[in-house]
């Protein structure tokens, strides 16, 4: 090796030696100035710290995303307990209470597309009171609720256990049967 080629790698050496120091100082008295930063800052009452991306981590993982905080969150639904109806033949309830005008029927529901269809929609079943497919007369919760709200109004009354008898000229004998009844409020039974 030449003598001029020594000097010059040993200066080159020598200033990136000072190079690293000066980095290394500059590195100190930046952590110097974000520590009285952060003083200060606390001096005055307002938490600071460092954002994610001055902080060292050693893997970087996907943060999930946060929650909008100027929304205020939906309240819980209240379980309501389940609503038990009078134990009825709807079907044949119907026909009286159409009768007797105390309830008028349902238009004719158009057919829904399947993606708006209920999970316990019947396609085969058919309600008298809706006049369409979905489900059987006597599970039809609109008429259950319509026949609990004039049992409420007291336009109907329930009589369970109510006897009928009920003849046959063709066998020549009566028949009892037992039945929960609703009657017009007005009707006496006695």
């Amino acid at each position: 090796m030449e003598r001029g080629e020594a000097s010059s790698s040993q200066e080159i050496m020598t200033t990136l030696l000072r190079q690293e120091q000066d980095i290394k100082k500059i590195k100190s008295l930046v952590q110097d100035v974000i520590a009285t930063l952060n003083k200060l800052l606390v001096a005055q009452g307002k938490n600071r710290t460092r954002p994610t991306s001055q902080t060292k981590t050693p893997n970087p993982v996907a943060q999930p995303p946060k929650l909008s905080s100027h929304l205020p969150p939906k309240p819980l639904k209240e379980r309501v307990p389940p609503k038990h109806f009078v134990p009825l033949p709807l079907d044949q309830l119907l026909l009286t209470l159409v009768e007797r005008k105390l309830i008028a029927l349902c238009g004719p529901t158009p057919l829904l597309p399947l993606y708006k269809r209920s999970r316990n929609y019947q396609e085969h079943e058919h309600c008298a009171f809706h006049q369409g497919p979905g489900h059987p007369t006597n599970h039809c919760i609109a008429l259950k609720r319509t026949v609990e709200d004039l049992i409420n109004e007291g336009k109907l009354d329930y009589v369970p256990g109510l006897q009928i008898c009920v003849s046959s000229a063709l066998r020549r004998r009566t028949t009892t049967y037992v039945l929960d009844v609703i009657v017009p409020a007005s009707v006496d039974l006695l």
